[in-house]
């Protein structure tokens, strides 16, 4: 997969400069992401719905815009890493399901006010999800149980399942789907299929009752784990960073500025300059930029700072968020 970044013209580029007045923001091609999806998407059985995680922001690519561009393209289903992620979606008008993966008990208020649907390991939270709602005089919302299957980060153990499911009955809670996370689907086939079969081994009677059942993040889904279930979530791999030149970074650097070397044959200094190639063997790829630091291509991108401001490319037109709950403002001013 790739992100199809063709070469903006010179006006093009004058007025992504002009709607995001900085020198420096991240364009982002709402066309290629949505790609990204399909293509995931094809490597699914045709009952296979997609949940795309946008954790950290959509990491760092603006989560707001990337789940309104999907929303509108027919994705109904939306994973986050935290309450307060959600709530920004919320506000921002994004309104089918929404799961977040980290929840605690902190949590709870920011879940019951924008109906947001928690992924749960404890029976203490499933106790405590039923008492405030109860208290409110409002129905039970459905929750999703994470299951550990060799991850060790979160989850009840398998064993724990059946008390987990029988809590969640007497207290009349629904459980919308039940879950786990791959530890290396990319690397390990044989550890991965000991998860999985762990995973269908666990829920099996739960699922002939018609409880959803979902495993596979993108390394899986590309491997063909789990690949044939009700979900999957694809997070790093929808998003994608254009092509860039090679030009060495001299001296320091300031905020979101630096200096660069050009040979004397580099004329126009007009030219944009990208510091993100979507080329991965390309030195200032994502991936290689990460291996230089010792960390992973998602932290590159969720470090990126808010101050960057985000112009978006769909259908030959740009958008950069508006003010008022983080829609989209068009180059032409047309409404979104």
């Amino acid at each position: 997969m790739q992100m199809d970044m063709a070469d903006a013209s010179s006006s093009s580029l004058e007025e992504e400069f002009r709607l995001a007045q900085r020198s420096s923001y991240l364009r982002i091609d709402l066309e290629a992401v949505l790609h990204n999806v399909r293509v995931l998407r094809s490597l699914c059985s045709s009952h296979t719905e997609v949940m795309a995680v946008l954790k950290a922001n959509a990491t760092g690519h603006g989560s707001v815009a990337i789940a309104t561009h999907l929303v509108n393209n027919g994705i109904k289903h939306f994973a986050v890493a935290t309450a307060a992620e959600g709530r920004d979606l919320r506000e921002a008008g994004i309104q089918v399901y929404i799961q977040v993966f980290g929840t605690s008990h902190e949590d709870v208020d920011i879940l019951q006010k924008f109906q947001l649907t928690p992924t749960v390991s404890t029976p203490a939270f499933l106790r405590l999800w039923a008492t405030k709602h109860r208290n409110a005089n409002l129905t039970v919302p459905p929750v999703v149980i994470k299951i550990d299957t060799g991850m060790s980060r979160h989850g009840c153990q398998p064993e724990e399942l059946q008390q987990m499911m029988k809590t969640s009955e007497e207290l009349g809670i629904p459980v919308h789907s039940l879950m786990t996370h791959f530890a290396v689907a990319w690397e390990d086939a044989e550890v991965t299929q000991c998860q999985l079969d762990l995973f269908l081994d666990t829920v099996r009677p739960y699922r002939e009752q018609g409880v959803k059942v979902h495993v596979a993040n993108a390394p899986a889904i590309i491997r063909g784990f789990g690949a044939d279930l009700d979900f999957v979530r694809p997070g790093i791999s929808i998003y994608g960073l254009p092509p860039g030149d090679e030009l060495p970074v001299v001296g320091r650097v300031s905020m979101d500025a630096i200096t660069v070397k050009m040979d004397a044959s580099f004329t126009d200094l007009s030219s944009a300059f990208y510091v993100y190639s979507d080329v991965i063997s390309h030195p200032n790829s994502v991936t290689n930029i990460a291996r230089a630091l010792g960390t992973i291509p998602q932290e590159v991108c969720s470090r990126l700072s808010a101050r960057l401001p985000r112009v978006y490319v769909t259908g030959g037109r740009h958008h950069v968020p508006g003010l008022r709950n983080g829609h989209l403002r068009h180059s032409d001013q047309r409404s979104w």
